[in-house]
Parts: structure tokens; sequence; C-alpha cells
């Protein structure tokens, strides 16, 4: 059996707090502000369409390429799928 599929009923945000990691796509990373705009840049997407993507509102997606607040819980999990799947690889602290 494998831990990271042990959950219980945890919230996403509970289970990236636990372990740090998502299962089946790997660590983590929170994303600052000019990360979120490559991300939506290489999709070739606009705010709406990646805002929807991420379900999130436009304002929302502009407060995050902004940096004020950073994406949290689930829309981070999205963010970092996404962003694996689409080869975006950013240089991490």
């Amino acid at each position: 059996m494998c831990d990271e599929l042990t959950t219980n009923n945890q919230t996403p945000e509970e289970v990236v707090d636990y372990s740090g990691v998502i299962p089946g796509v790997g660590k983590v990373f929170k994303f600052n502000p000019i990360d979120i705009k490559r991300v939506r840049a290489k999709l070739g997407l606009s705010e709406a369409e990646f805002a929807d993507l991420l379900s999130t509102s436009v304002s929302n997606l502009r407060l995050w390429e902004r940096g004020n607040p950073s994406p949290r819980g689930p829309a981070l999990m999205l963010l970092n799928v996404i962003a694996k799947d689409h080869g975006c690889h950013f240089i991490r602290d």
C-alpha cells in the first residue's frame, strides 16, 4: 500500500500540508506572480480561460498574478499539475 493514497477523509489542503507532495505529481511548489503569468503564457490562454481552468475568478487570477494573495489549496495543486504537464520548470529555493 502507498502512504500517499491513505488520506482518509482529508481535504486537499490537509493532504498537501501533511506531505508536501501531490501523489503522481511530486513536491508542491508555491508560485510567484511571474511564474503564474509564465504558465498562462505558455498555455496561450487568456485570463478568463486560465481562471476557468483553475476554477477561480478572473479577479482572483489577477490578484495572484500581482502576488497578493498567492494561490493555495486546490488551486495551488492544479497549478502544480498544469505546470508539470506542460513542461514549465522554475528554479526554486
